[in-house]
């Protein structure tokens, strides 16, 4: 509670120059790409570096060059890397069939805020997601069992660095039943985690849990 976790929006940023480009979506996911590439070195200070580059209709990028350096050689290695990485791949996909230009001009603002003790991750952002090594025995409520009812919980958790869900973290995202509520909250907080990892070491992270409840036939 009260805690905000690191998202996309806080460690970059992507523009088009001033040109109108009517595809959030498209540009959410090329942020979403080059960060999964991109091995944030952990900085006592803060660092920023821009970079430009050309995606074209097929995905693929050129013209990749830097803006702005951040005065770091590593920062900025890994930047340019990632984004190389994610144009060698065409993993921004095709431009959308609704832009009329063959090519979109693109800059990008990497942002290395300080790391601190505590900070909370996005699980997408991660060097190593969480993985559950145990669980408990999901507790089907039997109430819904006779009433014939099923479905799926999806829960969200923050995993601290030892890989145990931390209490006051758990909320249900979304539910077929509130019956299901409380078995779904109590299978989350008795699993065990891996730890996330960022650069090697053990990091808080935000996660979902989807928890299913079945029926036997």
């Amino acid at each position: 509670p009260g805690e905000t976790p690191s998202t996309g929006s806080d460690v970059a940023t992507v523009s088009t120059e001033g040109v109108e480009f009517p595809f959030p979506e498209y540009l959410q996911n090329i942020v979403a790409q080059v960060l999964r590439r991109w091995q944030r070195p952990l900085q006592g200070s803060p660092l920023e570096a821009e970079v430009s580059f050309f995606v074209h209709r097929d995905g693929s990028v050129t013209g990749l060059q830097f803006v702005r350096r951040s005065g770091d050689f590593e920062f900025d290695l890994e930047a340019q890397s990632a984004v190389e990485e994610a144009g060698r791949f065409k993993v921004f996909g095709a431009l959308p069939a609704g832009w009329n230009s063959d090519v979109l001009f693109v800059r990008f603002h990497f942002i290395e805020p300080p790391h601190t003790p505590g900070e909370i991750f996005m699980e997408a952002l991660v060097d190593e997601k969480p993985a559950m090594l145990s669980s408990p025995t999901l507790q089907f409520p039997e109430l819904l069992r006779q009433a014939g009812i099923s479905g799926r919980v999806l829960v969200q958790a923050i995993v601290d660095t030892l890989g145990r869900v931390e209490p006051n973290s758990v909320k249900v995202l979304q539910s077929p039943n509130p019956g299901f509520d409380q078995s779904a909250r109590n299978y989350a907080l008795n699993a065990l985690f891996r730890p996330a990892r960022m650069h090697g070491r053990a990091v808080r992270v935000l996660i979902q849990i989807p928890i299913d409840f079945r029926l036997k036939q």
